[in-house]
Parts: C-alpha cells; structure tokens; sequence
C-alpha cells in the first residue's frame, strides 16, 4: 500500500473528514488520489495560516479531528503562528507538509529545509516521514499526540 493510501485510511478509521490545505507540486499525488476518496473532502485556502486558522476552528467547534496540508518549508513556515494558536487551543490538528524528493536533499533545492525544526516549537510532536512504510506508525503516534 502506498504511503498516500495508509495516510488516507488512518484519517477514515479516526472519522477526520476534512483537509483543509494550500497545496503546491508536491501535494498533487495526494490530491489526485482524493477522487478515491469521496468522504474526506479538500478545503482549498489561498494561504497557509488560513489553512491552519480553518483546521483549528473546525476541529475546536466540531471535536473531530482536522488536517492542515502545506507546501514544503515555506509554506510550514507561513503557517507557524496559527500552528502555535491551534496548539494552545489543544485543537485536534495534524498538520503535514510536501517535502522535497529525497534524492534531491543533498543539492540543496530552493524550498527544502528541514521541516521538524520549523515545526517542533509550535506543535505537540513533530517527526518527518521518511519511507511510505513508516506512515502507519507515524499515523498512529500523530493521533495520539494530538
């Protein structure tokens, strides 16, 4: 099972029905296979925080767990002041983030950074999937966190 497929069907078993997101290129796989998907639907913002500020009202009034999906370190980064008010609100929040291709990390590409340090001061946990095999796990420890 692909790493997209598993973070899907976590959100189904955990009842998250939303994702609200400012996706970019790395994003697209996931959007694209959200056709499978019809029960979780994709709530586009046009700017991270916005994102963010929409997921951590959704899951504060509704008590449903919500999803913030970003755009790889600039984007994560844009997003951070509403990351710290969801996290001082303990909204249930899982926030994830595109990362760069792996087998471009060493060339240093413009919108890589390393997205755990961006993240760890504004959340309860923060950890950056490195295989899809991981991605249960990962899944399975971000709901418990939250």
């Amino acid at each position: 099972m692909r790493g997209r497929d598993v973070f899907l069907e976590s959100l189904r078993l955990h009842d998250a029905k939303r994702i609200f997101g400012n996706p970019g290129t790395t994003e697209s796989p996931l959007l694209d296979h959200l056709a499978d998907y019809p029960d979780i639907e994709y709530v586009v913002a046009l700017y991270e925080a916005v994102a963010v500020g929409a997921a951590s009202f959704y899951a504060q009034s509704s008590g449903k767990t919500a999803v913030a999906n970003l755009h790889v370190a600039p984007g994560l980064g844009n997003a951070a002041g509403m990351m710290y008010s969801a996290m001082r609100a303990n909204a249930p929040v899982i926030i994830t983030a595109g990362q760069q291709d792996t087998r471009m990390r060493l060339q240093g590409p413009v919108l890589g950074h390393d997205l755990v340090s961006i993240a760890a001061p504004v959340t309860k946990w923060a950890v950056q999937v490195e295989t899809a095999d991981e991605m249960a796990d990962v899944m399975r420890l971000s709901l418990i966190h939250i």
